[in-house]
């Protein structure tokens, strides 16, 4: 079971990785160059979206009742919902390519956390927990 306290914990740390990636990549083209281990794979916005959209259906739809478990889960699940709309705004918003790739991979893994957490509120309730949630595309 994912506590409050370890939720809020995850998402700080995102939030600092995504800041770190913007600070590192945000120095000069010759010193971004000297960076070759943060080269991201392409991602599109669209599939970011696309697994926001999916894990937004799930808090919005979801209804845990009074299942302690499946409470927590949704109310974890909302903030990852909240965390991904937020970065992949902020890679709609940003030139830099490389700082782009960085946000919407960020966007990814939290709404991969998402789902993960709606599909446990899904298995409380006796549902289907849906289909399998895609991970990222590897780092090269």
């Amino acid at each position: 079971m994912i506590t409050l306290g370890a939720a809020s914990v995850l998402v700080l740390s995102l939030v600092l990785l995504v800041l770190l990636v913007v600070v590192l990549l945000s120095r000069s083209p010759a010193a971004r160059t000297a960076l070759p281990a943060l080269a991201f794979p392409q991602v599109h916005p669209a599939q970011v979206a696309s697994l926001r959209d999916r894990l937004g259906h799930d808090v919005q739809t979801l209804t845990p009742g009074q299942d302690p478990v499946a409470r927590q889960a949704l109310s974890d699940a909302a903030e990852r919902w909240s965390t991904c709309s937020l970065l992949l705004d902020g890679a709609r918003s940003q030139q830099d390519g490389v700082a782009v790739q960085g946000e919407l991979l960020a966007a990814w893994q939290a709404a991969a956390e998402g789902l993960t957490s709606s599909r446990l509120v899904r298995q409380r309730l006796g549902l289907d927990p849906g289909p399998d949630i895609p991970m990222p595309p590897a780092r090269h």
